[in-house]
């Protein structure tokens, strides 16, 4: 029997799903190292994000256990400022007029293992990472119910389908190389990135209130 109800954890698959279909700064690593440097490296690169949110996802866990222990009022206070977040990277990401030649850009390493650990370094040394956890996570966990093994449960889920989503991209990225930097289609890029975080946004607002 799941910790988390079944509504509440579908809604999380759901919103998961679409935030790792959109690429963002590990995928474009990722991407960025095996169209350089082949697939090999890039399933180094995608080891060390993948490790780095790990890690993250431990500390949001028992971060957030100890404070929605003590501020279970705050609740639906937490859920409203996790919508704003999302609506305000949406709000960023289609006003982004970046290239994806610099984005993707990887640096000029060459053996394997240091791949993997520019990708910890990299995904560790975003500050917007675990801030966007500790948004996120909450939006699907029953307050009625023990937080920790609501957190744990949504944690592993995550890393499962970051995992697969990760890896996939860095599979395609080997096979379709010329198609996947490429400055002519970053508008096209942020605008379906900016939208796919806008409806999860979206869909965070309406999940609570069945």
């Amino acid at each position: 029997m799941l910790p988390v109800p079944t509504d509440l954890y579908l809604g999380f698959i759901a919103a998961a799903c679409a935030l790792i279909a959109m690429p963002g700064p590990n995928t474009t690593l990722i991407v960025g190292n095996t169209i350089a440097h082949g697939t090999a490296k890039g399933l180094a690169t995608f080891g060390g994000t993948l490790s780095a949110a790990a890690i993250q996802l431990i500390v949001i866990i028992f971060g957030l256990t100890e404070t929605m222990t003590l501020m279970a009022t705050w609740f639906d206070r937490l859920r409203w400022l996790g919508v704003a977040y999302l609506f305000w990277l949406g709000i960023r990401e289609w006003l982004n007029k970046s290239g994806t030649d610099q984005d993707a850009a990887p640096l000029p390493v060459r053996r394997t293992h240091t791949f993997y650990w520019q990708g910890v370094m990299i995904s560790l040394t975003n500050p917007k990472t675990l801030a966007f956890f500790a948004a996120f996570l909450p939006q699907f966990v029953d307050p009625a119910r023990p937080a920790l093994p609501q957190l744990a449960c949504l944690a592993i889920t995550f890393v499962i389908l970051a995992a697969c989503g990760d890896a996939t991209f860095c599979l395609l990225a080997g096979r379709i190389r010329p198609w996947i930097v490429g400055a002519r289609y970053a508008s096209l890029r942020h605008k379906i990135s900016g939208t796919c975080l806008l409806l999860c946004g979206l869909a965070l607002a309406l999940v609570r209130r069945s």
